[in-house]
């Protein structure tokens, strides 16, 4: 008998149909909260943003909103849609919330950081480096991903930053995407945008177990305006 493939087993093989209706299933069975958020990572790949807006939100209304990540991904969903001031709005929403990165939320940080840039927003830019600056002074900072926002604020080097990149296979894939994407956040700041593509595109070409990283999806949308 052939073993049944899980919702995550499926998305990283980009069975993402499949994915969603086992997803579907597996939640009616267990309710695991976890399944859903499996289950955006293929709406995602699906391009239905909106289906995976109504999840997210639902996610977040059944976790009263505990976790920065789920409102980074409806943020995302809405940037995909064009709704960029929306998903400011929702981002900074996310902003204290009980359950964050292991730096201690500089990931959704970084994340206003790169739309102020693509949004012109000066006073966000300031906002969102002076909270950057603040969370890689301390010391969970040294914990990845606390490495993301020491380059974006110019403490460390590129070098640095993709030298504390994990060797360990799994995570070294999601760093890899991570990594890549604000090292075009930097490119955009500077205007060098033929470089940020370029490195929108290598943040997105690291391989399935990247899929979970909220800034994939975030590339996976900018990529989509040079196509526009």
């Amino acid at each position: 008998m052939e073993n049944k493939l899980g919702v995550w087993d499926l998305i990283a093989t980009n069975k993402f149909e499949e994915a969603c209706l086992q997803a579907d299933m597996d939640y009616k069975a267990n309710e695991n909260i976890f399944t859903l958020r499996n289950k955006v990572y293929a709406l995602f790949h699906l391009k239905k943003y909106v289906e995976a807006a109504e999840l997210i939100s639902y996610i977040r209304e059944m976790t009263k909103n505990q976790t920065d990540s789920d409102a980074i991904f409806l943020g995302i969903a809405y940037w995909f849609l064009n709704e960029k001031e929306k998903s400011v709005k929702i981002w900074k929403e996310g902003i204290g919330s009980k359950y964050t990165d292991a730096a201690g939320g500089v990931e959704l940080q970084i994340i206003l950081y790169f739309s102020s840039i693509s949004l012109q927003d000066i006073k966000l830019k300031e906002q969102s480096a002076k909270a950057i600056q603040k969370i890689v002074k301390a010391k969970r900072a040294v914990n990845w991903p606390g490495p993301l926002g020491a380059y974006v604020v110019g403490r460390i080097s590129e070098e640095e930053l993709f030298s504390k990149v994990s060797t360990i296979d799994f995570l070294k894939e999601r760093n890899l995407s991570q990594a890549h994407f604000v090292k075009a956040v930097r490119c955009l700041e500077l205007g060098e945008i033929k470089p940020y593509e370029s490195e929108l595109r290598k943040s997105v070409d690291i391989g399935p177990r990247s899929y979970v990283e909220q800034m994939y999806y975030l590339a996976e949308a900018e990529l989509g305006s040079f196509l526009r």
